[in-house]
């Protein structure tokens, strides 16, 4: 891989992963009502959801989904189904010690919550479409930009939580609390929409 490619490679991993999503919102929320280092074991089970969808778009299921569009449907209805149902727990919970007293998403949940995440797989097949396809050594440059992706997410994934852990500092008066969830529910139900709305393409 030539130094040209690692830096696109790494300003499109930063990109990807940075920007809001389904993933990003997940943690913000659990850093919210859990504190940051509850939300470990989210941030870890991403990471690990993450690099499954990237082997397996890079043996071909990413772009069988994009290209069968009941699949590819059926996998943006189940993300924007699951984005609903958080946007709902987020409008319900009416103060901070309600929210803290429920068990926090575990490390199982949130990795195979990537299976059912849109903008997940339409990262994997991008990367692997522009870094991996390309190569002749095909294997090795997959576990490459995989890998790199995977570390590049870890401080992004790690801000979004972080910024949810330090709004719990904040917002230690309910009164403040509830308009703040309630507008995170309202952002996660737009991105919910979003995900029923755009396509992936292979």
């Amino acid at each position: 891989m030539t130094a040209s490619t690692l830096i696109s490679l790494l300003l499109f991993s930063i990109v990807m992963s940075i920007t809001p999503g389904p993933n990003n919102l997940l943690l913000t929320a659990s850093g919210l009502a859990h504190g940051f280092r509850r939300t470990l074991f989210p941030i870890a089970g991403t990471l690990a959801g993450l690099g499954t969808v990237f082997l397996l778009s890079g043996l071909g299921v990413g772009a069988l989904i994009a290209a069968d569009p009941r699949a590819e449907l059926l996998l943006r209805i189940g993300g924007a189904a699951y984005l609903a149902y958080l946007a709902w727990k987020l409008w319900q919970a009416t103060s901070l010690g309600e929210a803290s007293a429920k068990k926090p998403l575990t490390f199982v949940e949130v990795a195979v919550f990537q299976l059912a995440n849109p903008k997940a797989w339409m990262m994997a097949i991008s990367a692997i479409g522009i870094y991996v396809a390309p190569a002749i050594d095909y294997a090795v440059r997959l576990l490459v930009v995989t890998a790199i992706f995977l570390l590049v997410s870890i401080p992004s994934l790690a801000i979004w939580a972080g910024l949810g852990a330090i709004m719990k500092a904040v917002l230690r008066d309910d009164r403040r609390y509830r308009p703040f969830s309630r507008g995170m529910a309202l952002l996660t139900a737009a991105t919910a929409l979003l995900v029923l709305w755009v396509r992936m393409e292979p």
